[in-house]
Parts: structure tokens; C-alpha cells; sequence
């Protein structure tokens, strides 16, 4: 829960701070979690470890979606994946 809560400030700074990159980062991360919440056959409850996992699978999912339109376009991309969540 504590994750949760973090995500929830980062979004507070983001808005803030007017960081349309970040802030789109930070409210898909919780709409994932969100939706991993209600999903079927979920308990309803998420802990720091099940978040931390689904913000991996959703890196990974952004990192090849990047790799795969980078092989379609020549024009150098802006790096919009940078770690919001720093390792520990």
C-alpha cells in the first residue's frame, strides 16, 4: 500500500510541476494497478511486490513497443522511459 501511496504523490508533483510526461507515466501506472485490482479472479488487494511486477511488465511492454516503431521510423525519438521509480 505504501507503493500505492507514492504513486499517488508523484502524481500530485507531476500536476504541480506541469510534467505532461511524467504525469501520463504516473496515471498509467495506477490505471494498470486499478484495473490488476478489479480484475476477475483478483482479491481486491495489491501489495508493494504484485506493483512493483506490474510496473515491470509495463516497462518491458513500453521498452519493445519503442523498439518496434523505431524500426519503422529513421527520425531520432525523444526518450520519453526514464526510471520514475529509482532501484532500491
Amino acid at each position: 500500500m505504501a507503493l500505492e501511496q507514492q504513486i499517488q504523490k508523484d502524481i500530485m508533483a507531476a500536476m504541480k510541476a506541469k510534467d505532461q510526461v511524467r504525469l501520463n507515466a504516473v496515471r498509467s501506472i495506477k490505471s494498470a494497478i486499478l484495473l490488476a485490482r478489479t480484475a476477475e479472479g483478483a482479491s481486491g488487494e495489491l501489495t508493494d511486490g504484485d506493483i512493483v511486477k506490474l510496473i515491470q511488465k509495463l516497462a518491458k511492454q513500453r521498452k519493445e513497443a519503442a523498439g518496434r516503431s523505431s524500426l519503422t521510423t529513421s527520425s531520432p525519438r525523444p526518450k520519453c522511459l526514464r526510471p520514475i521509480f529509482p532501484s532500491s
